[in-house]
């Protein structure tokens, strides 16, 4: 009966949109501003105000993946058509970004500055291509799109893992939950984020575990 009631609510959450999540994507969104602004230069020690505030944005990335988690697993079933359609979108959005941008930079430095380091047909392509999804080159900030589209691949296997009883999907969420606490205590003992080795697109432990906090949030409300 309740799985019923569970799964009623989730097809009404499809059919009528939900402004408590585009509210909460708008923080989100003003977030991530902060984000790239609070803290433009690594080299500059942060202000005691900046830094708290640099650190509560720290949200932003988080909710978007318990966002998409939401949605996506609120489905009876996710196919491999809707999974190519989604990365063909982001892979659409990347494209045409960092094509505009380095096709710019590119000029400036060459008409400007007339710099022609680096200026090949291999490094343009990779500028606009692959580069964006690792984190590095003109468009980095992009690498957000290269996890979401990590999750996006592995969201079928989630939802067969999590679409069972209460005790498996909690299951499987405490797992990922306690990769990222491992990490966090080897991090500490440490004395530096061993986490900062990998590229943050790739975090998956991390990433899969909001992902999946989002879809069982519709499941926790029915004890709220």
């Amino acid at each position: 009966m309740e799985e019923s009631r569970t799964q009623n609510q989730l097809q009404q959450g499809n059919a009528k949109r939900n402004y408590n999540i585009d509210l909460l994507k708008f923080f989100a969104c003003l977030a991530v501003i902060g984000l790239h602004t609070l803290r433009s230069n690594w080299d500059i020690e942060l202000s005691a105000p900046n830094g708290v505030l640099y650190y509560l944005c720290g949200f932003a990335v988080p909710v978007f993946f318990t966002c998409s988690g939401y949605f996506i697993l609120s489905k009876k079933e996710i196919t491999a058509e809707y999974v190519i359609k989604k990365i063909l979108s982001i892979v659409r959005i990347v494209f045409i970004w960092s094509f505009a941008i380095t096709t710019l930079a590119f000029v400036i430095r060459l008409i400007l500055h007339h710099n022609t380091e680096d200026i090949s047909l291999l490094n343009y392509f990779s500028q606009i291509t692959f580069m964006p999804y690792l984190q590095k080159g003109y468009m980095w900030q992009f690498w957000y799109f290269g996890g979401l589209g990590i999750v996006y691949i592995l969201s079928p296997f989630i939802l067969k893992l999590v679409d069972h009883e209460k005790v498996k999907r909690l299951s499987l969420w405490g797992v990922v939950a306690a990769i990222c606490v491992t990490i966090q205590i080897i991090s500490i003992i440490k004395g530096r984020p061993i986490q900062s080795d990998v590229s943050q697109a790739c975090r998956i432990w991390s990433w899969n575990q909001y992902f999946l906090m989002g879809g069982y949030s519709l499941h926790i409300t029915n004890y709220l």
